[in-house]
């Protein structure tokens, strides 16, 4: 019992780390995007399909267009970028302490 309740604690918090370092990383680079949250998922999705089109140059276009917008739209927010760069962090040490219980459960006998 003792060691299924350590790989589920390991897999959630693995997963949460994540989420938490990929939220960070989101507002990290806010500044530069001038998309909500939503729509970052949108052109995520949009630039892999791109990607695997091999229709890099017209990707890289898109990316220019965006970036001189984005120059325009927005104005730097520092205390969002260093919030999100302390989640980066708080999201590696999640996941480091579910790599400790995972670790913790491989030794761990039935």
């Amino acid at each position: 019992m003792a060691k299924t309740i350590l790989e589920c604690a390991a897999a959630v918090l693995g997963f949460l780390g994540g989420m938490v370092g990929a939220y960070g990383t989101f507002l990290l680079t806010r500044w530069s995007l001038p998309l909500g949250l939503w729509g970052v998922f949108a052109q995520m999705w949009q630039v892999f399909w791109m990607l695997i089109t091999f229709r890099k140059g017209e990707l890289i276009r898109r990316l220019k267009f965006q970036i001189d917008f984005t120059g325009f739209l927005q104005q730097d927010n520092k205390p969002v970028i260093l919030y999100g760069g302390y989640l980066i962090l708080i999201g590696f040490a999640i996941q480091n302490i579910g790599a400790v219980l995972a670790i913790a459960a491989a030794l761990t006998e039935k």
